[in-house]
């Protein structure tokens, strides 16, 4: 439902031809925790604050969850990798937070399962516990959040997704090691068609998986009264910019993101929105759908309107890379209408990009004064009043 010619998605793309797709949705940042914060909160990392690797959510921060369990709701959930842990805060006002991790872990030290936890396969571990939830829960109503970690490097699907789209591959890459020598700076265009076929591999049998949990919904009949939203915290990057993985810079492949919504009765059926939101929109836009209240003082604005088929304001998007003890690297960006604009400070450079014709960003021209510029100075100056009092913490 994005354009890739692979068939990846089957599920997504039913609920986007039978519900809301938004093309330009934009991530806060390209790594886990500080997007799944705003996504919980509607709030931006340099408003939030959770943007270092030990950071936890900040006790005033309301949570969607908070807002949920207020109104009653049964609040359930369900993470499968180290930055969803509740040592982050990310347990708060769940009534049944599941870990659906590869290993047994430390509550208290999630770090010691950072490089392990890229080999597990999460999905049947998720498919599992959503049952058993299912299974026993009551009629009233709930707000369930799960989280997929399979589409994340490594790049190792089960079979038959390790080679359905790739099946004539003979190279060394098996898709382990990645942020090692299993992503090697040499690695020639042959081996990076291979990593992505598996990382689209990876997405079919996610994709499989969401089925069976919508399935399991049907099954009971609450998918007739529920409202699904599917999106994701970041990109992966394949050398698009020169890099790869992510949590290194805020091009197109590692923070535009999908957002379908997607309901039974009372939304359109194959709406496509065009112009730019944030994934800090989400939080607001589900409580308004559901009919409820609880978010206030936040930076996500309402996409209702836009689901509806009204025109959406023009309101700038901003994405940004960023840590305490690693100011030199940060590298923002806004994006607007048909545009979008990156400083990189570590080399100085302040680009444009017409997105309408350069989609993926890859014909930079040089970024003048102007709206666009301005922009980027104050979200630079935000960013660094923010930092500064952090100089010199180790990044991990």
């Amino acid at each position: 439902c994005y354009g890739n010619r692979r068939p990846t998605s089957p599920v997504i793309d039913r609920l986007a031809a039978e519900g809301v797709l938004f093309e330009r949705a934009i991530s806060p940042t390209s790594w886990t925790l500080p997007s799944h914060v705003t996504l919980l909160t509607g709030r931006r990392p340099q408003h939030h604050g959770t943007i270092g690797w030990r950071d936890r959510i900040a006790p005033q921060e309301r949570l969607l969850t908070t807002v949920f369990a207020e109104h009653g709701y049964e609040t359930v959930g369900f993470y499968s990798g180290p930055f969803l842990s509740p040592y982050f805060g990310f347990g708060r006002d769940f009534e049944a937070y599941v870990s659906c991790e590869g290993e047994t872990t430390d509550p208290a030290n999630p770090f010691a399962t950072l490089t392990t936890s890229h080999g597990y396969r999460t999905n049947p571990l998720i498919e599992r516990a959503f049952g058993a939830w299912i299974a026993r829960r009551t009629t009233r109503p709930f707000f369930a959040f799960v989280h997929m970690w399979d589409v994340h490097f490594d790049y190792i699907p089960p079979p038959p997704y390790d080679r359905l789209f790739d099946p004539d591959y003979d190279g060394p890459l098996d898709g382990r090691n990645i942020v090692g020598d299993g992503f090697p700076p040499g690695a020639s265009r042959r081996d990076v068609a291979h990593l992505l076929a598996l990382y689209d591999g990876e997405i079919r049998a996610t994709d499989e998986t969401l089925g069976r949990l919508l399935e399991a919904l049907e099954h009971t009949g609450a998918l007739d009264d529920t409202l699904v939203v599917v999106t994701s915290d970041h990109g992966e990057e394949f050398r698009e910019h020169g890099g790869k993985t992510h949590h290194r810079a805020v091009y197109a492949e590692s923070v535009h993101v999908p957002l379908v919504f997607w309901a039974r009765r009372g939304l359109p059926h194959g709406q496509r929105v065009k112009p730019f939101v944030a994934l800090a929109d989400v939080a607001r836009t589900v409580l308004e759908l559901v009919g409820i209240g609880g978010l206030a003082n936040i930076d996500g604005r309402s996409l209702v309107p836009a689901i509806a088929g009204r025109e959406l304001p023009t309101r700038p998007v901003l994405a940004g890379m960023f840590q305490p003890g690693d100011e030199g690297r940060r590298m923002l960006s806004v994006r607007v209408g048909h545009e979008s604009a990156i400083f990189w400070a570590k080399h100085e450079t302040w680009t444009q990009f017409d997105v309408e014709r350069d989609p993926g960003e890859q014909a930079p021209r040089a970024l003048p004064g102007g709206p666009l510029r301005a922009l980027l100075a104050s979200y630079d100056r935000e960013v660094m009043a923010l930092l500064a009092p952090r100089a010199g913490e180790p990044v991990l």
